[in-house]
């Protein structure tokens, strides 16, 4: 083993810019299938979904504006995206929720949620 590890982050941005779940699930998957096969340790950072249902409606507004100026963003449209791309990052991660042809064959899943990441390490 090469001790090789890989972390993908800042997955929910494309939420933000207003792109449909089914695409982003698809790279996503594509990405992380690819990474799995080539390291030893894949670590995905979770959607910060518990923070951001706390911020009042200004406050996103304003963090939106400052940070994805070009975005068509709209708070009821892109939360519940966002949960059910945190959930479907979670299942990605439990080898008991796929499929045996489809997940990652060399990685078993840890989840941390005091750090909220998902981690897949070799087996």
């Amino acid at each position: 083993t090469n001790n090789t590890a890989a972390l993908v982050t800042d997955i929910g941005n494309d939420v933000i810019y207003g792109c449909s779940l089914g695409p982003i699930l698809k790279w996503l998957e594509a990405c992380l299938d690819r990474l799995a096969a080539r390291t030893d340790r894949l670590v995905i950072t979770r959607l910060p979904i518990d923070t951001i249902s706390t911020f009042p409606a200004w406050k996103i507004r304003l963090l939106v504006s400052l940070f994805f100026p070009n975005s068509r963003f709209k708070q009821t449209d892109a939360l519940p995206k966002a949960r059910e791309l945190d959930q479907r990052l979670t299942e990605y991660a439990n080898p008991a929720s796929r499929p045996a042809s489809t997940r990652p064959a060399r990685l078993r899943a840890s989840e941390t949620r005091k750090a909220r990441f998902l981690s897949l390490e070799s087996t």
